[in-house]
């Protein structure tokens, strides 16, 4: 079926427990880049009690890709 579209696809996660589970997690690991202490008790914070509620999100430095490290 070449050149389906999905136009009710981000409509439908949006309303979904996929999003709420993704909005609560969102800032846990960008808090590690402080070192290890920082990042638990932040995660404990995030995790916990806010629960993704919090009124920021942080920037994520790098992409994904750079990374990953080759296969070899």
């Amino acid at each position: 079926m070449e050149g389906a579209e999905i136009a009710d696809y981000e409509k439908q996660v949006r309303s979904s427990w996929v999003a709420e589970e993704l909005k609560a997690s969102r800032n846990f690991k960008s808090g590690f880049e402080r070192g290890l202490w920082a990042g638990l008790v932040h995660g404990g914070i995030t995790t916990l009690i806010t629960k993704g509620r919090e009124p920021w999100t942080f920037a994520h430095r790098k992409r994904d890709a750079d990374s990953t490290l080759p296969k070899s």
